[in-house]
């Protein structure tokens, strides 16, 4: 936060444990796709173990679940997401992509103009990135 007060937001990332969790783009967003690149778990039972998947997202968007979903995992909460959005093409050129990551409880690795800040319009509109108004 630029007034140098702590952010006490919490990004909601028990929504991405469903393989078929649909990010909400807008038209004017200018948002083509959004792709669960990376995954870190972190076990239930003892929280000082995780596990990080990752997984080729070019052909198979859904890389990262079916990875997860064909090991025998303990219970576990997602801890980190290494997420990579791609741009509609513009001007005969391909569409832009921004990679970045989000961690539990309140970090990602966006800024708050340009581009990113359609990432994080997007992030909140999907239940992900708090708003701002909702933090007392």
């Amino acid at each position: 936060m630029a007034d140098g007060s702590i952010d006490k937001r919490v990004y909601d990332l028990a929504l991405l444990q469903d393989a078929n969790f649909s990010f909400n783009t807008s038209p004017e967003s200018g948002i083509a796709s959004v792709e669960v690149k990376r995954m870190r778990l972190t076990l239930k039972r003892d929280t000082k173990k995780r596990i990080t998947l990752e997984a080729d997202t070019t052909t198979n968007p859904k890389a990262v679940y079916e990875l997860r979903d064909s090991l025998n995992l303990p219970p576990h909460f997602i801890t980190q997401l290494g997420i990579k959005v791609t741009f509609e093409p513009e001007g005969g050129k391909r569409g832009k992509t921004r990679t970045f990551n989000i961690t539990y409880p309140n970090s990602c690795a966006l800024n708050n103009d340009g581009v990113d800040l359609k990432i994080r319009n997007m992030l909140a509109a999907s239940g992900i990135e708090p708003r701002l108004e909702d933090v007392a």
